[in-house]
């Protein structure tokens, strides 16, 4: 679709909520699609063309667009949602999903795609996700698509790669499985690897610099609601 090569698409950045890994090897060796992937996609090119004929059919007073290539110099990144509405008074980006479930990835590309389309269009949109058994509006939440963007922007720029994920449903099913298996893991450790690689500190840098806790506080965090600076105990040090 004429993406330009300096900026990531929405479905780079939005794979970080899958694996973070995926994000930087799809940016190196491009889109890959397995026999699964290939069969979702002609699945999703037939639903598109469908849902475009029945709005055309139906819904005469709708203004039914193929997007275009959407590119924010201020994100820096692109990315064309599936089918654009205009009913006059409001734009509506439709995102086809010919699954059962919407996954976290959809909810991630929804909100990217309305940030970028806000940025782009300087014009808010209503993003809705179409799945096989439910229709879904996503609200846009800024921050955390900025969070994406900026992430996920740190990752492909990076040289090392991301530590691989420990789902194993995931592994089995990506496309990029062997080329993963090929690259060199020097940082084992996720938490490790957000403060090192992409200098991300769960707080601020002044307050975690000298931590010696760092690199395992965001996984202390997740299992009991608070880092190790909160905990409000003394840690015994051993010389």
């Amino acid at each position: 679709r004429g993406f330009p090569k300096d900026y990531p698409s929405v479905e780079v950045i939005s794979d970080y909520v899958v694996c973070a890994r995926r994000v930087w090897l799809k940016w190196r060796h491009g889109f890959l699609l397995n026999r699964d992937g290939f069969f979702k996609l002609a699945q999703k090119l037939m639903y598109c063309r469908s849902l475009l004929g029945h709005l055309e059919r139906m819904c005469g007073d709708l203004e039914v667009l193929l997007s275009d290539v959407f590119i924010s110099d201020e994100l820096g990144i692109c990315g064309a949602p599936d089918l654009v509405i205009w009913d006059g008074n409001a734009y509506y980006l439709l995102l086809i999903h010919p699954e059962p479930l919407i996954s976290m990835k959809h909810r991630a590309m929804a909100n990217l795609y309305t940030l970028l389309f806000l940025k782009c269009r300087k014009h808010e949109a209503r993003t809705i996700i179409l799945s096989l058994n439910e229709v879904r509006k996503i609200l846009l939440n800024e921050d955390y698509a900025r969070m994406l963007v900026r992430l996920g922007r740190k990752i492909i720029k990076s040289s090392t790669p991301p530590p691989k994920t420990q789902n194993r449903i995931i592994c089995s099913e990506c496309p990029y499985r062997s080329t993963c298996f090929r690259e060199v893991e020097p940082i084992e450790k996720w938490d490790e690897y957000l403060v090192v690689v992409l200098d991300e500190f769960p707080i601020s840098r002044e307050k975690c610099g000298v931590c010696p806790f760092i690199t395992s506080c965001r996984s202390f965090w997740l299992r009991h609601g608070y880092p190790f600076c909160l905990v409000g105990q003394k840690t015994l040090v051993v010389e």
